[in-house]
């Protein structure tokens, strides 16, 4: 759906509409440039009136003009709903105008103990638009977002305040890397469904698998109405339904015509023709195949001409589906010789429930391709620009060029050539291959460069949230001589991505509002205690207090001695130790970062004390017997609030 402008009164103040075919978003720029001509043009009369009136009046004409031309800017902007990402809220000081939040729905929500998290099959979107009151772990919130109208009972967009408590609420702020619109105008988007009309169309009603309350919340963020849970659901469904049912099946026939009718995004992509439903075309491998075209041609359609998708995300999509197309052809090449040829020879009662069983784990096998692709691909989910002289590179830049015959990356220290720009050296730091045998070691080196012959890439990192290039070099050059390189999770993707990108943006807020000032959450179930793991690479990554694992043992640090500039260390915690008698002890390690591998666990400060209480907790534990069997409940009673 294309967004309109519709100028309107003295100062111009935009109105969202949408059209019925995508013709718009095919003229972006021709837009672009007859409106900027419009706004311009408004813009010079209200000046020349305004030279006869007051001063200010003038100056506000004038800052009201310059604000609709960097709204258009926005609107020029590549976005993508595809590579935004979730961040679990640990303060209320991280909640900003404009934002797109996501919660657990309130439906189906359980809190499972022994995780010692909350279970949700579902999200429940908004567009923040404005934060009233908040303490650190409690706010009170403007929403605009789908909800249950009072009055009618019906579900509609409504603008509500919304009490959340990070105790119970699970709340996350989606970061989009590509917006394209700054938050006061994605509250104006989310502001004009309010003011629609009975008789406008957008939004009007509320559908969980075309218009759901994540449709709403990403057409405010990037103008386009797109469900990753939607998305994902259909996607699975096609898969599960195309593996257990397999070719000439009626119910597979049936069910796959439902989904594919429900499907807005296939509708999308052929609104001007008459699409036969795929399931009738015959059998399954070849309705899947059909499938995998039309989303491919949907892919491809974001991204050349509506601007909706990012590079790396088309890149990454393309070939999550045809991966799992390829991992469904040849389970049902196995899964046929072997129901055709091997059950015939057993008993019906042995050979069913194993054709049963090879369904559900070729379903397993292709659903599970993009959890097995993520790991293996980069970090950077980002686009890259090929460049074609050397004067284009400088310090702190991530290129990407060949090593070895393969695709690798490296951060760029120093930029060398004399006459000829297409041909010098570029020294860069990286995870360093010294020998065919050798072991892997982070290390600063010269490459040297022709690109007349080789393809060099530099990343484009618009975006995202960098450390400057002398933060950068400086985070790079510490870890140099590491010997931990891991094709998972530490490659010299990964350690770019670490010395380059901040892990956290970081909010003030001037002034706090205390918690009895702030209402109740409705919810009623705690939230998650644990938000995650990482690997330490510097001991500034932690401090005592914190829960580290460190080979067998977990515990709590209560003491540490930088040996050498953060790389190595002393390092004491209080472990649980024990089956039958279990009890708490302290254990002293000398933890070398270039060849250790040291995990710091994370644990959402709502639920948890200080640093210095859990140090004494900890100590107060030493040789004395333990209540807890595990070491995680253990762990736990020292990190949580006794209430909790």
């Amino acid at each position: 759906m294309a967004t309109k402008y519709v100028t309107r009164n003295k100062y111009t103040s935009a109105k969202f509409e949408e059209s019925d075919t995508d013709e718009d978003e095919q003229t972006h720029s021709h837009f672009y440039d007859e409106t900027k001509s419009l706004f311009e043009e408004i813009g010079t009369r209200q000046i020349q009136k305004a030279q006869h009136q007051h001063t200010n009046e003038t100056e506000n004409v004038v800052e009201d003009f310059s604000k609709k031309i960097e709204e258009l800017k926005d609107c020029e902007k590549r976005s993508c709903a595809n590579c935004s990402k979730e961040r679990r809220v640990k303060d209320m000081s991280y909640l900003q105008r404009g934002q797109h939040i996501s919660v657990n729905g309130d439906h189906f929500k359980t809190y499972f103990k022994p995780m010692d998290k909350q279970v949700a099959i579902y999200r429940h979107h908004a567009i923040i638009k404005e934060v009233t009151k908040r303490s650190r772990h409690k706010a009170e919130v403007v929403c605009i977002h789908f909800s249950r109208d009072k009055q009618d009972k019906k579900i509609k967009v409504l603008e509500e305040n919304v009490i959340f408590d990070l105790e119970k609420d699970e709340l996350y702020v989606n970061e989009y890397q590509h917006p394209r619109y700054n938050p006061d105008v994605i509250v104006q988007r989310a502001e004009s469904i309010l003011q629609q009309s009975k008789d406008e169309k957008l939004f009007k009603s509320y559908s969980i698998l075309t218009k759901n309350c994540e449709h709403f919340a990403t057409w405010c963020v990037v103008g386009k109405d797109e469900s990753l849970q939607a998305r994902n659901f259909l996607n699975d469904a096609v898969s599960t339904v195309t593996n257990l049912f397999g070719a000439g099946s009626k119910t597979s026939r049936l069910i796959l015509q439902v989904l594919s009718n429900s499907s807005d995004e296939i509708v999308s992509v052929f609104t001007a023709a008459t699409v036969v439903p795929i399931a009738v075309l015959g059998g399954f491998s070849v309705a899947y195949l059909i499938y995998c075209i039309i989303r491919t041609a949907y892919l491809i359609k974001q991204y050349r001409t509506n601007k909706e998708m990012c590079w790396s995300c088309l890149k990454g999509n393309l070939l999550d589906l045809w991966l799992q197309f390829g991992v469904f052809g040849a389970t049902s090449a196995v899964s046929f010789v072997i129901c055709h040829f091997a059950l015939p020879q057993i008993s019906l009662g042995i050979g069913i429930p194993i054709a049963i069983v090879l369904g559900l784990l070729s379903t397993a096998l292709v659903l599970a391709v993009p959890r097995i692709r993520r790991p293996l691909q980069s970090p950077f989910q980002c686009d890259t620009k090929v460049i074609t002289t050397l004067s284009e590179l400088k310090p702190g830049d991530a290129v990407s060029l060949k090593y070895y015959g393969l695709k690798h990356m490296i951060l760029v220290s120093e930029v060398k050539f004399q006459s000829d720009p297409k041909q010098g050296t570029l020294r860069g730091i990286h995870y360093s291959l010294p020998g065919l045998f050798s072991r892997m070691v982070i290390a600063e080196e010269d490459f040297e460069v022709d690109l007349t012959k080789s393809k060099v890439m530099v990343l484009q990192l618009d975006g995202l949230n960098t450390y400057s290039a002398e933060q950068t070099l400086s985070r790079a050059r510490k870890r140099v001589g590491e010997q931990k390189w891991c094709i998972f999770s530490n490659s010299s993707d990964h350690f770019l991505y670490w010395a380059m990108i901040k892990a956290e943006q970081n909010y003030t807020v001037s002034e706090w509002t205390t918690n009895d000032k702030i209402g109740n959450s409705s919810a009623s179930v705690l939230s998650s205690l644990s938000i995650g793991k990482a690997d330490v690479h510097l001991i500034d990554e932690i401090s005592p207090g914190d829960v580290v694992e460190y080979g067998s043992d977990k515990g709590i640090i209560v003491e540490l001695e930088d040996l050498r500039k953060g790389r190595l260390f002393d390092i004491e915690m209080v472990v649980h130790k024990g089956f039958f008698n279990p009890y708490g002890r302290r254990v002293s390690y000398k933890i070398n970062l270039d060849t250790d591998n040291l995990v710091v666990h994370k644990y959402h400060p709502a639920h948890c004390v200080s640093r210095e209480v859990r140090i004494q907790k900890a100590l107060d534990m030493i040789n004395k017997p333990s209540e807890f069997w595990t070491q995680s409940g253990f762990i736990e009673n020292i990190l949580k609030h006794q209430c909790t």
